[in-house]
């Protein structure tokens, strides 16, 4: 008894320590502004542990197998055709291997950890804590002028939200998967824990002061879904009440438009105006997107290698789909739409459940289609969850 006992205690124990591998690695896919970043040395100094201590299934070997040699012969035929610089195609050949043995290692972490409750929520509050940090940071920057932390700034552009990433146009995604995560538990909450409410609010805002267009459309798509998905949850004195939210945030975003607020030297209600219509590089983004032809054209099945859009177009893809086909060919979209599938379905298979992880990947899929989200970390670890084995789960339901 004592033995099977000790048996039971290491096994929990050897599942909490996977389950705080992942949601600190969740945490430091918020600091990504530098490379390698916090999170690939995170990853890698723990990659030895994970790697003694896990199972591949025979499924998880077979499509790692069909990703690597997908992305070795898009580099070969990328080479062999002359369109790349060998180190440059070397760099995101070995950035691309790095993300596929992320993927099939989180993959086999998750299969193995039985709580899956006990898993989201603390890789959620991990990645909450994480935005929290992005957020008030700017904010702090916003109130104090004091922009750059460390050698970052934190605001860009004018006056949108950057936070530690490279881009305003990634954090906004990167803070939309706990926004769903929160909203959710609001709207399963029986009583409407107004705590969840707020934190979602925080999170929306954060969002919108990174003035990513392709953000804002990634959370109007992802809250829709899940209202939609928690229909028969809400009744109408909550309807009344998000509704009620809702126009008290087009009210202050009216009142912002009409006012002369100024921040960092910045007219906000000029600035937000400016970025509700069409921007001067927007036709050289959609001409950029139109380059994959040149791609494919070169290499139907391949394409001209792992980072060498940029020799076909002045400009990046701006699109994970396009890039993807002026890089990988059809090949390579072929493997990335079977991620995508697979990852939906076991997500609308766990919507009674975790509704948030499907409503959160296809506004991320959304967003997608303006900007190029390959090498974000945080997709990453959604499509890991989304491939893992979800029959146990989905027997419990």
């Amino acid at each position: 008894m004592y033995l099977q006992r000790s048996f039971v205690d290491t096994k929990s124990s050897k599942e909490e320590t996977k389950q705080i591998i992942i949601s600190v690695y969740a945490f430091l896919s918020g600091f990504v502004f530098f490379e390698p970043s916090f999170a690939e040395i995170f990853f890698i100094s723990t990659v030895p542990f994970l790697l003694f201590s896990i199972k591949f299934d025979y499924k998880t070997i077979i499509f790692g197998i069909i990703l690597l040699l997908s992305l070795t012969a898009s580099f070969l035929v990328g080479n062999f055709l002359g369109w790349s610089s060998l180190s440059y195609s070397i760099r995101y050949t070995i950035i691309d291997f790095y993300l596929v043995l992320l993927f099939l290692v989180f993959i086999s972490v998750i299969n193995q950890i039985e709580n899956k409750d006990s898993l989201m929520n603390s890789l959620m509050k991990y990645w909450t804590i994480s935005a929290f940090i992005n957020i008030f940071s700017c904010f702090f920057a916003t109130a104090t002028g004091v922009t750059n932390f460390g050698g970052v700034n934190v605001i860009s552009f004018g006056i949108r939200f950057q936070g530690f990433f490279k881009d305003p146009n990634v954090l906004g995604p990167f803070l939309a998967i706990p926004l769903a995560f929160w909203f959710e538990k609001y709207l399963k909450s029986q009583r409407k824990n107004i705590s969840y409410l707020f934190i979602s609010l925080i999170l929306i805002l954060g969002v919108v002061m990174t003035f990513s267009r392709a953000a804002w459309l990634n959370i109007f798509f992802t809250i829709f879904i899940l209202l939609l998905l928690n229909f028969r949850r809400i009744s109408v004195k909550e309807y009344f009440r998000m509704i009620s939210f809702v126009f008290l945030i087009m009210l202050l975003l009216a009142l912002l438009i009409i006012s002369d607020i100024e921040i960092l030297g910045y007219r906000l209600s000029a600035f937000l105006l400016n970025r509700l219509g069409l921007q001067s590089y927007d036709q050289d983004r959609f001409e950029s997107q139109k380059a994959f032809v040149k791609g494919i054209e070169e290499s139907l099945f391949f394409g001209v290698g792992p980072g060498n859009y940029s020799l076909i177009s002045p400009m990046a893809a701006h699109s994970l789909y396009f890039r993807m086909l002026g890089e990988r060919g059809l090949c390579g979209l072929l493997v990335l739409l079977i991620i995508i599938l697979v990852s939906l379905k076991n997500f609308w298979k766990m919507r009674k459940s975790y509704s948030f992880l499907f409503a959160g990947l296809v506004g991320t899929l959304i967003n997608s289609f303006f900007i190029d989200s390959w090498h974000w970390r945080h997709l990453w670890i959604l499509f890991a969850i989304g491939f893992s084995q979800s029959e146990r789960h989905n027997r419990l339901e």
